[in-house]
């Protein structure tokens, strides 16, 4: 049973008149299974009281669309193999990385698949990474790549002088430090735009992860 129909109970009628959960998505599955018809559910998005976060994830209309709002969406019907990663981890753990342009038309949400097939649902970039069990982490329940792997992912596709901001902006809000960084840059030989920890230097031989 999802949060949804716990808050609401199972079966039960729901008022037009009562919000949506303010806290939390929903499906149109949690929504039939409150005995909200399709009409009225098309009713509200029409009006602005909820909107669609992603296909098929209904949320508050007052929710703003960024890309942790679309994470917690997308935990709801991903597959368990599914990890947040990249631009919308760093969101996801409160880290802006976002370009000044991307503000205000947030990225495509940012998944890689762990030992599965890459997503094709839209709305999501999807991508397959080797991870190990320690850079998977949980936050409000979305499977999201670790701090330290997030900085260091990050730190790979923003250049030097950027990816020397996104690192310090992890070790600062995390306790990170330059051993836990340098730990993990054996698990980057072979990709482009290897990150640099400053102090520590990028892996010398390639062998991709």
């Amino acid at each position: 049973m999802s949060l949804f129909q716990e808050e609401y109970g199972a079966g039960t009628q729901r008022s037009m008149s009562k919000p949506f959960p303010s806290d939390h998505p929903f499906t149109a599955a949690d929504a039939r299974a409150l005995g909200v018809l399709e009409g009225e559910l098309r009713t509200m998005l029409s009006t602005g009281e909820i909107k669609q976060i992603l296909y098929g994830v209904y949320a508050p209309g007052s929710w703003p669309d960024t890309p942790s709002t679309r994470a917690r969406a997308a935990a709801l019907v991903l597959p368990d193999h599914c990890v947040v990663s990249d631009r919308s981890a760093a969101s996801l753990h409160g880290i802006d990385v976002l370009d000044f342009a991307e503000l205000d038309v947030p990225p495509e949400l940012e998944v890689v698949s762990v030992g599965g097939t890459a997503t094709r649902r839209p709305e999501v970039l999807g991508g397959k990474r080797d991870l190990l069990p320690n850079e998977i982490v949980r936050v409000g329940g979305v499977p999201v790549t670790s701090p330290a792997r997030t900085a260091c992912d990050i730190a790979c596709l923003r250049g030097r002088h950027r990816a020397i901001g996104t690192l310090d902006a992890f070790r600062e809000k995390f306790g990170l430090s330059q051993a836990d960084l340098i730990s993990l840059l054996p698990r980057y030989r072979g990709r482009r735009g290897v990150p640099e920890v400053p102090g520590g230097g990028p892996p010398r031989r390639s062998s991709p992860h």
